[in-house]
């Protein structure tokens, strides 16, 4: 009796972490199958433009070399300095966005804003918005409007950067870029779920060692397969591979496109977040500052946190008399991990209004600061913009493998029975 006892003991075992029981399967298929056809067209669209948006300063810097590389040798001019020599050059502009601390051999970059025709009252034409200077002189080496469509070199790495995240429809674009994003992040977990064996109820108990075979086979590409076979297994294979980079990369566009609308609410109502604090000692520059002395309080701010980069471009905000300073060279060079730093002071008064320094706050500030660090590969530096460039190309690939395996399941389903294939009376 008592080695009866001790067999069926034995036999117990522990539950396995995660299962799909058999009646789940046809669910779970159809929801993969209609979400998957419906973002076909989504991922390989977004797959392929943000390859592309990983490098897209790079790739722009070799399409257009008369805008982005230097002419003079020297240092480059003050913050200040390069704004009187911009505003000399374009005086119906004012500045909205410049990257003063280019790469060694590149330009500075300013985005601009058109001033108000006095005799008028309306906002002058421009005919650029983003101005390209010369960082030892000033001087203006050409522009271009960085919202011009579609295909010329000066236009199409910006046409496909902006189409990548408003598919062409501005903020109407950027809300079904967002929906759709999120909709590609349940199917990843869905996706997920079909690899997993199936398992009956009467069998959730057998051991954990014969599951975990059943999947590892999930995870190869048998070479000797041939046709709809080898198109299923690369399919499966690469998705779980690269499963939890497509997954990041869903999430964060979702967050990206609607992160004041949805995704910021979300977070700050489901996880704990630190209110935005600025240092008591944080000081001032002296009141209505020039850009010169708004960038060393900020340098001043941020090498007293233990940063050593100085600052690297500046966002205006005149309608709030407000300036952002923000820690990175170029917008395609931000660094590794959560990012750079940002100091925002007021113009007026020259008072600090915020610090934000990246990996700071509570669970919530950190889930939202990784959201474009992981979307760009930023959190990985270069080998991380690698991996999320394979990546997009890999999705574009999996919608193409998705549609395939659906249409040869559906001529299959559709195949007459012939007389040969029915079954014996």
């Amino acid at each position: 009796m008592v080695r009866l006892r001790l067999s069926a003991h034995r036999l117990r075992r522990p539950d396995l972490p995660l299962v799909v029981r058999r009646p789940m399967r046809p669910w779970l298929l159809r929801a993969h199958r209609w979400m998957g056809l419906l973002l076909a067209g989504f991922v390989t669209m977004a797959g392929l433009t943000g390859s592309i948006a990983a490098f897209h300063d790079a790739i722009d810097a070799q399409l257009n070399p008369d805008l982005f590389d230097a002419r003079l040798p020297g240092a480059t001019l003050s913050p200040a300095a390069l704004v009187r020599r911009l505003q000399a050059q374009a005086p119906q502009t004012q500045l909205g966005y410049m990257l003063f601390h280019p790469p060694d051999g590149q330009s500075v970059r300013a985005y601009v804003q058109p001033r108000t025709d006095p005799a008028t009252g309306r906002p002058f034409v421009l005919a650029a918005n983003e101005l390209f200077l010369d960082p030892a002189s000033g001087d203006l080496l050409g522009g271009r409007k960085s919202d011009a469509c579609c295909f010329s070199r000066r236009a199409i790495i910006p046409f496909l950067y902006r189409f990548h995240y408003t598919i062409g429809l501005g903020a109407t674009g950027q809300w079904i870029m967002g929906l759709l994003s999120a909709l590609w992040s349940i199917d990843c977990i869905v996706g997920l779920l079909l690899t997993l064996p199936p398992v009956r109820r009467r069998d959730v108990r057998r051991r954990a060692a014969e599951w975990l075979r059943g999947w590892r086979r999930a995870w190869r590409i048998d070479s000797a397969r041939r046709g709809f076979r080898l198109v299923f297994d690369l399919h499966r294979a690469v998705a779980l591979w690269l499963w939890l980079v497509l997954l990041g990369i869903a999430i964060s566009g979702f967050a990206i496109a609607l992160d004041r609308p949805l995704f910021h609410p979300m977070v700050t109502h489901l996880l704990p977040v630190a209110r935005p604090a600025t240092p008591p000692d944080a000081g001032t520059a002296h009141p209505d500052p020039d850009l010169d002395a708004i960038v060393a309080l900020a340098n001043k701010l941020v090498h007293r946190q233990g940063w050593p980069v100085d600052a690297g471009g500046v966002f205006m905000m005149p309608a709030a008399h407000l300036a952002s300073v923000f820690f990175f060279q170029s917008a395609g060079e931000r660094g590794t991990g959560l990012g750079r730093p940002t100091v925002t002071i007021d113009t007026q008064t020259g008072r600090v209004a915020q610090i934000e320094m990246p990996g700071g706050g509570r669970i919530g500030d950190l889930v939202m600061q990784i959201q474009f660090p992981w979307h760009s590969g930023q959190i990985l530096g270069l080998a991380g913009r690698i991996l999320v460039a394979l990546a997009g190309l890999a999705t574009a690939g999996l919608a193409v493998t998705g549609v395939m395996i659906w249409d040869r399941k559906r001529r299959v389903r559709r195949r007459p029975v012939s007389d040969c294939d029915a079954p014996l009376a």
